[in-house]
């Protein structure tokens, strides 16, 4: 991560920033029968100066457009950061102290077990359990029910 990013009152904006306009959360996806779980960090606006900034404190990511359907329909284009497993967890880790709105969602990110490249959850029974116990928890945080 940047330099930048180890100062407190730019950990705090950031925060601040990821608990107005930020997502965190859990997609379970199925494929060929194997469940997998990719955990995530988002934040858009329509500002992409801040976006920018955002990206270039942490010091990576790749800043795209959203919303063209909207844009076309007269609104603001926006532009967003998303970051998924390894990255996520680094970013919510430097955050979390000073995350006030996001701050569950945050800590169960952070304690996930590890993910491997190819790793399948459903091969180890603990970790699919722990995996599939946090996505039902952000589903409850986040108000959603699990779909069948």
């Amino acid at each position: 991560m940047a330099r930048l990013f180890t100062s407190k009152i730019v950990r705090s904006y950031i925060a601040g920033f990821i608990d107005g306009e930020g997502s965190i959360g859990i997609h379970k996806r199925t494929r060929n029968g194997k469940i997998s779980f990719v955990w995530y960090l988002s934040v858009v606006n329509t500002d992409k100066e801040v976006i920018q900034y955002i990206r270039d404190v942490i010091g990576f990511g790749v800043v795209r457009t959203t919303n063209l359907t909207n844009a076309r329909l007269g609104f603001k284009p926006c532009y967003g950061l998303y970051y998924s497993h390894t990255q996520a967890k680094k970013i919510l880790k430097a955050i979390y102290p000073y995350l006030r709105v996001k701050k569950k969602q945050a800590g169960i990110i952070i304690f996930l077990p590890k993910r491997y490249p190819g790793f399948q959850p459903k091969n180890n029974k603990e970790v699919y359990t722990k995996q599939e116990q946090a996505y039902l928890k952000l589903k409850k945080i986040h108000g959603r029910r699990e779909q069948i």
